[in-house]
């Protein structure tokens, strides 16, 4: 399968939502034309190091906005996270990548009360924007350790080493023990 990319550094997982500002031409014509390309896909590119992860968030757009200067946001959720296999730029110099959808962290129920939703709960109640972003918390232990690996101010190669399906475990241990620092 071939998705446009838009190199960005967000590092966002599935059930993961951000907003982005889009005002490059090429970029606007990659919104306009997301029904016929099956919508895009926002890669990881870290632009002072230049380093790019070899996945990306494959994304849908679940809302339209325009900011105080009439720049289109749009706010996103990523569906899947897909391999970036190879890629070219086209005519408008935007990038399209081939890519495949890669397995994530499998989905596991959890209390209302579980540490990691009560701490993340406490963020969303203190931040209109995230409040925008995450109306309602999920209890189920993949999407809240993919919200807290969003967030977390660690670097991007320990936050992209536990994406394997496997490493569920060692997320919610990495996130614990950096919440359990800061309580």
């Amino acid at each position: 399968m071939n998705l446009p990319i838009f190199p960005l550094p967000i590092f966002l997982l599935p059930g993961g939502v951000t907003q982005l500002r889009v005002f490059e031409q090429r970029y606007l014509n990659m919104v306009k034309n997301c029904n016929q390309t099956q919508g895009f896909a926002v890669q990881y590119q870290n632009q002072i190091t230049n380093q790019q992860a070899n996945w990306a968030s494959w994304v849908d757009i679940i809302d339209f906005n325009q900011d105080d200067n009439n720049m289109l946001l749009i706010t996103v959720k990523c569906k899947d996270l897909v391999d970036v296999t190879d890629s070219y730029q086209n005519e408008e110099l935007l990038l399209i990548g081939d890519v495949n959808v890669r397995p994530f962290w499998p989905e596991t129920s959890v209390q209302k009360n579980h540490e990691l939703a009560a701490a993340l709960k406490h963020i969303l109640d203190n931040s209109e924007e995230m409040q925008y972003l995450y109306p309602e918390i999920v209890l189920d232990l993949s999407w809240l350790c993919a919200r807290w690996l969003e967030i977390l101010p660690i670097k991007f190669q320990q936050k992209d080493a536990l994406l394997a399906p496997s490493e569920l475990q060692q997320a919610q241990s990495l996130v614990k023990n950096i919440i359990n620092k800061t309580v």
